[in-house]
């Protein structure tokens, strides 16, 4: 018995260090670094700081929860810049199951947008990732047949069990690509793609079971465009593939304005993304000046449904922007500075 409990045991661990996917968040404009290093500076704004949280599956013994946080600083936006640098810091945490299984991946990013010359209003940029992957697991959360004292489980016994170790830590690299239009025209676009973990990082708990990282392909389409003087409608879509997993995510956001303005009225959300075969996102969220707040949920339709009870995942985000005025150069000025 305690052969077939062991085997089974290393079995979930070397799954989950080795080919498990990478963290998925539903509301990404709250991970933005996370989900493409090109996106490392490209708001309008010179500070972004972003945090989202995830709780889901609470229906099993250990909820898995995840979270992240981010800072960025791009070089100042003035009417006559055409290229535009942007430097951010990111960690993504996840802990998962009886193990407390630990994810942990700081990383610092860097983009750089070029816009092309002319008055298209277009950009294009191309960013960077470096980081470091962290893993580490509690063998001391786990039970085994050898705390059976002929009575009762006695979790007090210590087991004879031999672990390898506890913890490893990895180096991961990413690269991006974006291109889009920009924040000031009503009518706007964007599209990306990104390869993350290019290097294939081995990782695992046992030397003997380590295995290459697959690399995450990611791509991202939409637009945003008024339906209406107060209404802005923002579809999209989403596709990952990494190692034998892919995904698609379609859908987009409405954005209700609840009084007139030319930029950055103030705005209630409500969204829905499907993503293919596993779930239905629905988000409601708020916008005002530079601050965004959304939550969301993840409404199981797969057959994880048994295993999670119905119970999918709760999220909660938010985003601020600290936009500084730009000085004026008073030699291209188009009316004299008194």
């Amino acid at each position: 018995m305690r052969k077939v409990i062991c085997h089974i045991f290393f079995l979930l661990v070397v799954g989950i260090s080795s080919s498990a996917q990478d963290v998925h968040f539903g509301q990404t404009v709250f991970v933005p670094v996370h989900q493409n290093p090109a996106n490392t500076g490209n708001y309008d704004g010179n500070y972004r700081f972003a945090g989202i949280y995830r709780n889901q599956w609470r229906s099993v013994t250990v909820p898995y929860v995840s979270t992240g946080i981010s800072a960025e600083l791009a070089s100042q936006r003035t009417p006559d810049a055409k290229n535009r640098l942007g430097f951010g810091f990111q960690i993504i945490r996840d802990q998962a199951g009886d193990g407390n299984l630990l994810s942990l991946d700081p990383a610092i990013s860097a983009a750089y947008y070029v816009k092309p010359k002319g008055d298209s209003g277009m950009y294009v940029g191309l960013g960077v990732n470096a980081g470091i992957g962290i893993r580490r697991i509690d063998y001391s959360a786990f039970t085994f047949d050898d705390q059976f004292d002929g009575d009762q489980f006695n979790p007090g016994l210590a087991t004879n069990e031999l672990f390898p170790n506890n913890s490893f830590s990895y180096p991961d690299l990413g690269l991006g690509f974006s291109i889009g239009s920009s924040y000031l025209k009503k009518t706007r676009f964007y599209l990306s793609a990104a390869i993350l973990h290019i290097n294939k990082p081995e990782q695992g708990f046992a030397y003997s079971s380590k295995k290459q990282l697959a690399m995450r392909n990611v791509a991202d389409a939409g637009m945003s465009f008024p339906v209406s003087k107060l209404i802005q409608l923002e579809p999209g879509i989403r596709t990952l593939m990494q190692g034998e997993f892919s995904e698609i995510r379609v859908g987009g956001d409405l954005k209700f304005g609840l009084r007139k303005a030319f930029l950055n009225p103030p705005a209630l959300i409500l969204g829905g993304w499907y993503r293919t075969g596993d779930a239905l996102i629905a988000k409601i969220g708020w916008k005002k000046d530079n601050l965004e707040a959304g939550i969301s949920y993840d409404f199981t339709i797969s057959n994880l449904q048994e295993v999670n009870n119905n119970k999918g995942g709760l999220e909660f985000g938010l985003v601020y922007i600290i936009k500084k005025v730009p000085k004026v150069n008073p030699n291209k000025a188009g009316c004299p500075v008194l």
